[in-house]
């Protein structure tokens, strides 16, 4: 006989299946608006090609690293605007995992997992 902790499992499933059960929708989400999927990547290709054009032969003296330091400001505002076109769908997932978690379907470490990776 094993000794027991008295630690008791919330979830139904374990943590992996949880993370994976949550990838799987995240992804069938994803199919569910490819504009904006093709959006970023077209946007983001134009915005690489334009910046690399731009500053391609940028100098190595001190005016070459200010124009680096402001390409990597561009950058920066860049995808942050990107990041914006996503919230409504953020919206909608927000309300949907606060009725899971609270039902105890999975926890918050899983749902943060599935969606970092």
């Amino acid at each position: 006989r094993g000794v027991t902790l008295g630690i008791k499992n919330k979830y139904r499933a374990s943590y992996a299946r949880q993370v994976r059960t949550l990838w799987q929708r995240m992804a069938r989400t994803v199919r569910r608006h490819p504009f904006l999927i093709t959006l970023h990547f077209v946007a983001t290709g134009f915005a690489a090609l334009s910046i690399g054009a731009i500053f391609f032969q940028a100098g190595r003296d001190t005016g070459g690293i200010q124009n680096r330091m402001g390409c990597l400001f561009f950058m920066l505002l860049y995808l942050t605007l990107m990041s914006l076109s996503s919230l409504p769908v953020w919206r909608e997932d927000r309300l949907l995992f606060l009725r899971e978690r609270a039902s105890g379907a999975y926890g918050t470490n899983a749902y943060f997992t599935s969606m970092v990776c």
